[in-house]
């Protein structure tokens, strides 16, 4: 079997904002994150489902290089933040999720690994290691909410332009697992909101 590309996009801050926000806005506002994340996909990657405040995007037995993946990253988060400074700057509603919605940001976990597809009905799972593996890299050490991290399968010397930390996280059934990633924080400076406006959410309270 051919290794497969594992992308995962996650809204940093998603449980404090869901668990303190009008749920109505909240839910709108993060549907709408994530259509924006969906429409900038440019790799044709395969949304196969969505985790609570995580999309799960494969690549089936196809594996983009380092600085692809990168890239595609990149254009993900400089437009989840330019989505959020629009509708902040045309937002008229005062309501908690409308207020704290420019707070939250993007992270993202990349791997590469054999999967197995589980077909139930229409309904289709990806399975293995790799996915445990990722999802266990989630819960990192990180200092940052604003990063895109990769697991020790990829070659980073292939992202000779990209300043990368390395980390470690200890995995029951594999022993010590590094990673590496670089923050992504820099890529907000000079994002501003898009000039034109749309329709703001009304407040039903």
């Amino acid at each position: 079997m051919k290794d497969s590309l594992i992308f995962i996009p996650d809204i940093s801050g998603f449980t404090e904002f869901t668990t303190s926000t009008e749920i109505n806005h909240g839910s709108h506002i993060i549907a709408d994150l994530f259509e924006v994340l969906v429409e900038k996909n440019s790799l044709d990657l395969s949304l196969v489902e969505i985790e609570g405040d995580a999309l799960l995007f494969i690549k089936k037995d196809v594996v983009p290089s380092e600085k692809v993946i990168y890239d595609l990253a990149s254009e993900m988060y400089k437009a989840f933040h330019e989505h959020l400074l629009t509708f902040d700057a045309n937002r008229i509603c005062s309501c908690g999720a409308c207020v704290k919605a420019p707070t939250l940001t993007l992270k993202f976990f990349v791997h590469k690994s054999e999967l197995v597809e589980l077909k139930v009905g229409q309904l289709i799972k990806y399975h293995g290691t790799g996915m445990i593996l990722i999802h266990r890299l989630m819960k990192n050490d990180v200092p940052s909410d604003d990063y895109i991290l990769f697991s020790e399968a990829f070659d980073i010397e292939k992202l000779s332009n990209v300043i990368l930390s390395k980390g470690c996280v200890d995995i029951s059934f594999l022993g010590e697992t590094e990673y590496f990633y670089t923050d992504l924080k820099i890529l907000k400076e000079g994002l501003a909101a898009k000039t034109y406006s749309f329709e703001p959410l009304k407040n039903p309270f």
